[in-house]
């Protein structure tokens, strides 16, 4: 049984997407604080944030809904760094970035899904 949404692989993998999209938006122009940089940084963290609240609701149908949701910031966090890419703002960074966020899809999703099933999540999935 899992005891903990951080037990999730899907948690875990948002947690360093996270963490690579702070360093590279550290990497951008001043200029660009309250725009590109504010909004991925706001959109990557919501794809643990509702992961981990989507596992704290009550039943699975909330669940998947917010895995949803994830799943849509997740395409926001891929749009802003197409965005970055091409605006040419470092772009080997940019690429790692993209590649990491690109491998977050709904397989890694439907994986935990099938792995808290098995194991008995108190209901929840």
């Amino acid at each position: 049984m899992l005891e903990s949404y951080r037990e999730l692989k899907v948690w875990q993998k948002a947690i360093d997407l996270v963490v690579e999209c702070y360093k590279l938006s550290r990497t951008f122009p001043k200029d660009e604080i309250y725009g590109l940089t504010s909004q991925l940084r706001r959109a990557v963290v919501s794809i643990p944030a509702n992961i981990a609240e989507g596992y704290g609701r009550g039943g699975r149908k909330e669940y998947l809904q917010f895995l949803t949701v994830a799943q849509g910031s997740l395409k926001e966090v891929e749009t802003h760094l197409i965005i970055a890419q091409r605006a040419g703002i470092h772009n080997s960074i940019a690429n790692r970035c993209y590649s990491r966020a690109h491998r977050r899809n709904r397989q890694d999703a439907r994986q935990d899904d099938s792995d808290a099933k098995r194991k008995g999540v108190g209901g929840r999935v």
